[in-house]
């Protein structure tokens, strides 16, 4: 997957700083020819713009990073649980 310009082409050195990057709206794929995981994500820019690009996970990245999300995951349910209602 390429990644898709939602912005006009500047100057070197005119872009604006990145805001955040965040999951775009689609599913990840498996590249098995590469052995990748490719996330679509969304990079935001302090302007206003933004860039659609993937994050290449290799299998290491994978798991940690799954193993990561469970933990949150978990955080958040412990806490939500803790909460007064």
């Amino acid at each position: 997957m390429d990644s898709t310009v939602k912005r006009p082409s500047e100057p070197a050195g005119q872009r604006a700083a990145v805001s955040h990057v965040a999951p775009a709206d689609r599913d990840l794929a498996y590249d098995a020819d590469a052995g990748q995981i490719r996330l679509p994500v969304t990079v935001h820019f302090t302007d206003g713009t933004t860039e659609e690009t993937v994050l290449r996970l290799g299998p290491g990245r994978a798991e940690l990073l799954a193993i990561q999300i469970e933990q949150a995951i978990a955080q958040r349910t412990k806490a939500q649980r803790a909460m007064p209602e």
